[in-house]
């Protein structure tokens, strides 16, 4: 087991975490673009994006228990089924950031790029030290994985679209609460003023 290793350690603690902030963050996004928000262009793009991210950090336990153990547990099918979700989601989301918007496809960028990178030296292996590629791999693999986490934050919640949803999804809650305070009390008040006068 890799869990003796700090650089294993640290890369699982990291995976743990963007499979939790991605899982959580994504499932937020389908629930408010799908359910809460003005059907748009926007959102469609939104929404689909996020559909990609969740499904891929659905399976990145596999992932992680993969790196903890340092071997494949879940039998053949699960091996070749979890790496087509990853490169479905790669393709997935390649395509969706570039329709939503090009200057945005830069953070999917930074965060692909070093898995590609080492996935190129690997093909000519023989010409670079194992534990480089493969510490590299890892790094790459993680660095990767955090783009399904961002998308949320980068795309959503900083878009106009979602901020103004939330915002009057938030605007509007508070003004039924306080018609239903200023309700309440009008009542209450009224009852008070029908119980003084029987007195």
């Amino acid at each position: 087991m890799c869990l003796k290793e700090p650089l294993c350690l640290t890369l699982l603690v990291v995976s743990v975490v963007i499979f939790l902030l991605g899982f959580c963050g994504n499932a937020l996004v389908i629930w408010i673009s799908g359910f809460k928000m003005k059907k748009t262009v926007n959102t469609t793009w939104y929404l689909s994006l996020a559909i990609s991210d969740f499904v891929f950090c659905a399976f990145l336990p596999f992932s992680i228990t993969n790196m903890a153990m340092e071997e494949w547990i879940f039998g053949r099918f699960m091996c070749k089924f979890t790496s087509f979700v990853k490169f479905l989601n790669m393709f997935s989301s390649i395509f969706l950031l570039v329709v939503i918007s090009v200057d945005r496809f830069v953070a999917f960028f930074i965060c692909w790029l070093p898995y590609h990178v080492f996935v190129l030296l690997e093909l000519n292996h023989q010409n670079y030290d194992h534990t480089i590629l493969y510490t590299g791999l890892k790094i790459g693999t993680s660095m990767a994985a955090a783009n399904s986490f961002l998308n949320p934050v980068l795309y959503v919640f900083m878009g106009n679209d979602f901020k103004g949803s939330v915002l009057s999804k938030m605007e509007h809650a508070m003004a039924d609460e306080e018609c239903t305070t200023s309700r309440y009390l009008l009542r209450s008040s009224s009852m008070d003023n029908r119980a003084s006068t029987h007195i």
